[in-house]
């Protein structure tokens, strides 16, 4: 890559007094700060159009405890900035503010609510803010939970529950917040009975006591369901494993694979499985950086909110 003065990266080792490997190590983003001919060789190739100073590096955020769709996230837009040759750097919430002064990023990309404003740009991927303005890439759980229930309707199920933990009505994870699931039912042309919704206040009792509490729940009913539709898929294996032992044909469904699983690789027979969305990390990732770059480049622009819904995957409800 050359520009109109016809500068090279050899011009510019000769320049910094470096070698042309160094150059091109820095290129990749391994850069030592602090070091006075590192600093010089960035500043040359910025000046030069070989690096964008406005976007690079960045930084991006995430909590202590992280789920296996969290790291997929991270990994992904890890793999994004590696190609556009930007410079990332890895925090966690609780060490952000010091990380900002330490690497002087460009822009901010988070996977947790922060519990204050930086002065630079900031975008959350897959975060729910209730916060007017902020820059976001995340699900459109309302929307997966609608085409979960139009999926399985047009699969042949009747019967469909709802396992709702925690509060009486779902978290629409991440853009809509709580909405009451018979909505969504509506939407989907289902009839919403109020015996197929299983309602637990989750907090007051550990995982397994919960997956069981619901799993005979729906077992007992004089007319159980077909399926199963979980707001969240972290309760499948469970609740799979206690209808395995009843015996019972009910089957489960979920539009939130956030605990990154396949049909292949859930404990519990593919038969007991009807759907599981299939979330797409990767464009998430790629939107993220596209958003927070924009930004960077114009403090000014519209704030947005990007949303992505599951791919749904079916099995055969008639195959076991």
């Amino acid at each position: 890559m050359k520009t109109a003065n016809r500068t090279t990266l050899s011009d510019i080792s000769s320049t910094a007094g470096v070698s042309l490997s160094t150059v091109y190590r820095i290129l990749r983003g391994k850069r030592r700060r602090g070091n006075t001919a590192h600093e010089q060789v960035v500043s040359l190739l910025e000046k030069h159009g070989f690096l964008d100073k406005r976007i690079s590096p960045l930084l991006l955020v995430e909590s202590v405890s992280r789920s296996r769709h969290g790291h997929m996230l991270a990994k992904y837009f890890h793999d994004a900035c590696r190609r556009e040759r930007i410079q990332l750097y890895f925090s966690r919430k609780e060490y952000c503010a010091e990380d900002i002064q330490k690497y002087k990023p460009a822009g901010i990309v988070s996977l947790t609510e922060l519990d204050f404003s930086p002065d630079i740009p900031l975008v959350y991927l897959n975060c729910h803010i209730n916060i007017p303005g902020v820059d976001s890439v995340c699900q459109d759980g309302q929307q997966n939970l609608v085409n979960l229930l139009c999926s399985l309707k047009e699969a042949g199920y009747k019967r469909i529950g709802c396992f709702l933990p925690s509060t009486g009505s779902i978290r629409y994870n991440y853009a809509h917040g709580f909405v009451l699931p018979e909505n969504a039912y509506v939407s989907a042309g289902l009839q919403a009975l109020p015996e197929l919704f299983f309602r637990l206040d989750t907090r007051s009792e550990n995982h397994y006591e919960n997956c069981l509490k619901a799993a005979d729940y729906f077992y007992r009913l004089s007319s159980p369901p077909d399926v199963i539709a979980l707001t969240n898929d972290g309760y499948m294996y469970a609740i799979a494993g206690f209808l395995n032992m009843r015996k019972s044909p009910i089957r489960l469904a979920s539009a939130d694979n956030s605990v990154y699983g396949s049909a292949e690789t859930l404990n519990f027979p593919q038969s007991q499985l009807a759907a599981l969305g299939n979330l797409p990390c990767c464009e998430m990732a790629d939107a993220a950086l596209a958003l927070v770059c924009d930004k960077i480049k114009d403090h000014s622009g519209l704030s947005r909110k990007i949303l992505f819904s599951s791919k749904i995957n079916l099995c055969n409800p008639y195959n076991s």
